[in-house]
């Protein structure tokens, strides 16, 4: 899915945040997680997207059983392991811990716990409701204190703003991509790309 020119390059790309002391936070894709807030705060998000192979598989299983999700499996294989195409996993700060599934939940608890990556914790509730938009409001807020207290910086509403419409129009090119009369295998290998730039864009 990724080639190692690529993965090379994307190593070179957070080698140089990091040495602008930028954070970098990873979370397993399917998460429900804020990017705006993350992006506002200074952090650089890494969606954990990579489909793994049986060996990567079998690594996470001295934390999981065989019958847990096997996206999941592949996460603790590759942060357990650091295999040296994925050696910018080595620059991962933070992992944020979410409660998508019960294996994002464990598998990003095992993360942070066995390979020594802190982390960062944002619950979503799932029900839709007036209680349950007040409980996302709060964990929302302290989301947005946990990284201002990792940064020192106090995320502002216009900071907040311009991330917003950042990620708006992202997700509007995404949805421009989608409607493109091109093979599904070149909108997937563009799509990656843009989730992992080796420069802003």
């Amino acid at each position: 899915m990724f080639d190692r020119d690529f993965l090379s390059d994307f190593f070179e790309f957070l080698r140089q945040k990091k040495e602008s002391r930028v954070k970098i936070a990873s979370f397993i894709a399917h998460d429900n997680i804020p990017e705006e807030i993350l992006d506002a705060s200074g952090f650089y998000p890494i969606r954990m997207m990579f489909a793994g192979n049986d060996e990567l598989m079998d690594a996470s299983h001295d934390f999981l059983p065989p019958s847990t999700c096997a996206f999941t499996q592949s996460c603790i294989g590759l942060f357990s392991t650091k295999p040296s195409d994925f050696r910018f996993l080595e620059l991962v700060d933070y992992v944020i811990v979410s409660n998508h599934c019960v294996s994002d939940i464990c598998g990003s608890e095992i993360i942070s716990k066995y390979c020594n990556v802190a982390r960062i914790n944002f619950y979503i509730p799932y029900t839709k409701n007036e209680n349950s938009l007040k409980y996302f409001r709060l964990e929302l807020m302290d989301f947005k204190k946990q990284l201002e207290k990792i940064t020192s910086t106090e995320i502002n509403a216009n900071t907040l703003m311009e991330s917003i419409r950042k990620y708006n129009n992202f997700k509007i090119k995404l949805q421009e991509l989608n409607e493109l009369k091109i093979l599904g295998s070149k909108k997937l290998n563009i799509l990656l790309r843009k989730f992992y730039p080796q420069k802003e864009e």
